[in-house]
């Protein structure tokens, strides 16, 4: 959706990345010159205000390509790449229904929606080898057509349109703050945001005339920011107090992402009930142990038992290749590491159902030397 950036921080990452800076650009002549270009956020502010009206003749070449394949009963197509043969009818829910012909392979629901967002925008939500190939036979057949008004809302006093844009700091910890958001750390602050909120960036003077933010930058009222971050990293302490001040803190505890793991395609379903036996077992544990080096906030989420998917529900090599040398670089260098290593690992296998549990012994990390 355009209506949610990402970005994920670095060491590297600096003011040119995040707002605006000079970059490297072709001139005229051929020869490599610089011109001011906007960051990623600065971007995303200007999609907040942007109003985008688009009218296209979707509907019709939508219904037109339903009627000849209920004529046809089925349509025939092939994957571009692979060139796998596959039919198309309509299910009573009106979605478009891909089904391969290899004799294997179930069927593929592709939703009227899914169709719009990818003529529209090129945006592809699944099932892409399929998708794509009937998108394009009905823009081409049925000559889909779109056009696109575009206005800026800058003369709000909120600073922009009420509908919400989320920007995304993944790892926000893990750059300088205070050199990637420079003059942000005004213009972020809820009591300055929109136009009342302008300042001028370090770029101004090099600003186009018809830009937006030609008479400065502000953070329209529309634009809400969210950082991610682990509490245990080392560098977390270092953020800068002035940023500090500027967010809500909430801490997300493993019990409420439990929900990626019903997700067919990429979650768990078939294993859950067994990862929340063991998660919530081993973690009561290293809760416990918040005088041994460890704590609550060393407690294992969610998503590291996603990779039972890759293991077909092997817990045993969840174990060696990812929990084990995990809990091992937390009690590095604590007191009695090595025996409190050992009671969750024994925490863990005695967590398994003999189907689970293959046998401790068969475990290929041991305790840390």
């Amino acid at each position: 959706s355009n209506q949610v950036g990402f970005c994920q921080l670095h060491p590297s990452y600096d003011y040119t990345d995040f707002v605006e800076g000079l970059r490297p650009a072709e001139q005229d002549d051929g020869s490599i010159g610089f011109q001011r270009q906007d960051g990623i956020f600065k971007k995303f502010c200007k999609s907040a205000l942007e109003t985008e009206e688009i009218s296209d003749n979707f509907e019709e070449v939508y219904s037109k390509f339903k009627s000849e394949c209920e004529e046809d009963e089925c349509l025939e197509f092939y994957t571009e790449k692979l060139h796998k043969k596959f039919t198309v009818t309509f299910n009573s829910k009106l979605s478009c229904v891909a089904t391969p012909q290899t004799g294997y392979g179930s069927k593929m629901q592709m939703k009227k929606e899914w169709f719009r967002d990818y003529l529209r925008n090129g945006v592809v939500r699944d099932w892409k080898p399929y998708l794509t190939v009937v998108a394009e036979y009905m823009r081409e057949k049925y000559n889909y057509t779109k056009s696109v008004n575009k206005a800026y809302n800058n003369d709000s006093s909120n600073g922009g349109v009420e509908q919400p844009f989320v920007f995304i700091i993944d790892e926000i910890n893990r750059g300088d703050i205070a050199k990637i958001f420079g003059e942000l750390f005004f213009a972020i602050d809820p009591g300055y945001r929109g136009i009342k909120g302008r300042i001028k960036t370090q770029y101004n003077g090099l600003v186009d005339d018809d830009d937006c933010f030609k008479e400065g930058f502000y953070v329209p009222g529309n634009v809400y920011i969210i950082g991610t971050m682990n509490d245990i990293d080392r560098n977390v302490e270092s953020m800068d107090f002035a940023i500090r001040r500027r967010f809500t803190w909430k801490e997300i505890t493993p019990d409420e992402n439990l929900s990626m793991w019903d997700n067919e395609k990429n979650g768990i379903p078939e294993y859950k009930d067994q990862a929340r036996t063991t998660m919530e077992k081993i973690n009561a544990s290293i809760i416990d142990m918040a005088g041994d080096g460890l704590g609550p906030q060393y407690q294992l989420g969610a998503a590291y038992f996603l990779k039972l998917k890759e293991y077909d529900g092997d817990f045993n090599k969840l174990w060696d290749r990812h929990i084990a040398p995990l809990l091992h670089e937390y009690l590095r260098g604590t007191p009695e590491a090595d025996k409190h290593f050992n009671n969750l690992r024994d925490v863990w296998f005695a967590s398994l159902s003999p189907k689970q549990n293959l046998s401790a012994e068969s475990s290929e990390q041991m305790a840390p030397k």
